[in-house]
């Protein structure tokens, strides 16, 4: 395993992206299994 120094400032950049993108995965998953079930509608822009 390899040991990188980072700043706090990216580390801490790194952290909230990381948080978006679970927070993203989390809709889409919860999206899908509503079209599994059939709770899906016609979109209307």
């Amino acid at each position: 395993m390899e040991t990188v120094i980072i700043s706090k400032q990216k580390y801490d950049s790194l952290v909230k992206k990381s948080e978006v993108d679970k927070e993203l995965v989390s809709k889409i998953k919860a999206s899908l299994e509503d079209i599994k079930k059939g709770n899906i509608s016609e979109w209307h822009p």
